[in-house]
């Protein structure tokens, strides 16, 4: 009862059955979302959750008590730097998150003439540098002077897309995704097809001549004025602090 609860996050699985483990996370889960769901709306005035992945389990009435990707909150405007010709790209060897396109986009993209970074999972391609688990010190310094990303395919929002915002990275991102209006940057934020790999590859190895740095000055303003206030309604619910 005394819990100040959130930002709540959740889970998509948009893959094939293979298993027990896949059949629980596309079928159960739901289930459990929707009934985790009742429960805290019934207990709360106001929820966040840190991006909308949940939001097609809430009704319409709830909907208007939620405050979605909180996230955002951890965009954090960088000084800008001279940029290099670097690929950044943050990579998971886990049953959500493999995905044999990056592998394949990866192999193709380091016969360029770019370093290709690899965060998270070591990659064994020739040419790519390796960075395993990097601190968040010499990951954003990586980041700073880095030119272009690919975001992971299973969650748009995640910290390695905000930080690489943060320092005025391109970033291409599956086409499936929809970023929130306050990120909207056609300069910054690149779909591509993740189900399409020669054409993503062909739209990547095009734009990648381009290489100003957009102005996201606006974007990071419209964030922090509306967080403010959702944060100010959220925590007014809880009157011991």
């Amino acid at each position: 009862p005394n819990t100040i609860l959130g930002p709540i996050t959740g889970n998509k699985y948009t893959k094939k059955i293979n298993g027990i483990s896949s059949f629980v996370r596309k079928y159960i889960f739901p289930v459990l979302y929707k009934i985790n769901l009742y429960i805290i709306f019934k207990r709360l005035k106001f929820v966040f959750f840190s991006t909308d992945i949940l939001k097609k389990y809430i009704n319409k009435e709830n909907k208007k008590k939620s405050f979605f990707n909180y996230n955002l909150n951890a965009l954090s405007l960088q000084k800008k730097v001279p940029k290099e010709k670097i690929i950044v790209v943050y990579y998971r060897k886990h049953e959500t998150k493999e995905n044999i396109f990056q592998l394949n986009l990866i192999k193709r993209l380091s016969n360029l003439d770019f370093k290709i970074h690899v965060f998270g999972n070591n990659i064994n391609i020739k040419k790519v540098i390796n960075h395993n688990f990097i601190s968040f010190k010499n990951k954003n310094l990586l980041l700073k002077k880095s030119m272009f990303a690919i975001n992971s395919g299973d969650n748009f929002y995640s910290f390695f897309l905000l930080d690489c915002m943060s320092n005025h990275v391109k970033i291409f991102y599956d086409s499936r995704s929809k970023p929130h209006e306050f990120l909207l940057n056609k300069k910054l934020l690149i779909p591509i097809d993740f189900n399409d790999e020669e054409k993503s590859y062909k739209k990547i190895k095009k734009l990648l001549r381009f290489r100003s740095t957009p102005s996201i000055k606006n974007n990071f303003l419209k964030v922090g004025s509306t967080m403010k206030k959702r944060s100010i309604s959220y925590f007014s619910q809880f009157k011991y602090i």
